[in-house]
């Protein structure tokens, strides 16, 4: 599998992939960050994942940045360089799914559109972690599909809620 942790930070999700036999690449934008990394021997394809348009990946897993709706640009573009039949996991704040504002809004009918989830954590999820933050978050899992089933959908052979169906029973 090819897999990417986008705004890898000192790389903890990255080193949870390399506990079970994977080798993530990783994008980060700090400098001090990115030295860690290298120590790590991860493979660095970029500093800034905004910019990043090379390559698709199976898996990419990530904790987008909160500020000011960056979550929701950088999932989006995530979903860009996703493969066919690939899977993007995201921690999101919650504000994404409460705000009024047109980004907000523009980004739930799209995570709708595309069939992807977002399901609660638990209050206070990060507040004892390296983090340490208490923003409330949700886990967002969006599944492309593959090109002959995208290809369906857009001919309206397969509904979204089908096309939903599908991607619940076949999750990794």
């Amino acid at each position: 599998l090819k897999i990417l942790e986008p705004s890898a930070g000192a790389g903890h999700i990255a080193d949870a992939l390399r506990e079970r036999g994977y080798s993530p690449d990783v994008i980060e934008t700090s400098g001090t960050l990115r030295g860690i990394l290298e120590e790590k021997g991860y493979s660095l394809i970029a500093d800034d994942f905004l910019e990043n348009s090379g390559g698709k990946y199976d898996r990419i897993i990530m904790t987008p940045p909160f500020e000011k709706g960056q979550d929701m640009t950088h999932v989006r573009h995530a979903y860009s360089q996703l493969a066919p039949g690939g899977r993007l996991v995201a921690i999101m704040s919650e504000g994404s799914f409460f705000r009024s504002d047109k980004k907000s809004t523009e980004f739930r009918d799209w995570l709708e559109k595309v069939g992807g989830t977002a399901d609660r954590l638990p209050e206070g999820t990060f507040a004892d972690s390296d983090v340490q933050t208490s923003v409330n978050t949700r886990v967002v899992t969006i599944d492309k599909p593959n090109i002959s089933l995208a290809a369906s959908i857009e001919r309206g052979e397969v509904n979204v809620e089908t096309k939903t169906i599908k991607n619940r029973l076949t999750k990794v």
